[in-house]
């Protein structure tokens, strides 16, 4: 009895937590409210673009488009991110 007890004691010690865990992610610090911050969801921040949820995601992994992840699933964008990407495409006449 008592060794099953030492080796369940032993499993659980020896189980990963959030301090001796190696997932291979670095672990950011928590980022402040930006003032004047337009967020929108990947899908939403997509719509708003006018462009494939996909396209935004690879300009996402790319680096042209900073991200946020909010918890383990949700991607959340700065619109004014997305207008920053928005350039006009110059005429013969040099606008």
């Amino acid at each position: 009895m008592f060794v099953l007890l030492f080796i369940i004691i032993g499993v659980l010690a020896a189980a990963p937590t959030p301090s001796n865990r190696k997932t291979g992610a670095a672990t950011l610090p928590a980022l402040k409210p930006l003032p004047g911050a337009r967020w929108a969801t990947l899908f939403e921040a997509a719509e708003y673009a006018n462009i494939p949820a996909r396209t935004m995601r690879d300009w996402i992994t790319k680096g042209w488009l900073p991200a946020y992840r909010m918890g383990p699933r949700q991607i959340q964008i700065d619109l004014n991110d997305v207008d920053a990407l928005r350039r006009r495409i110059p005429t013969v006449d040099g606008w």
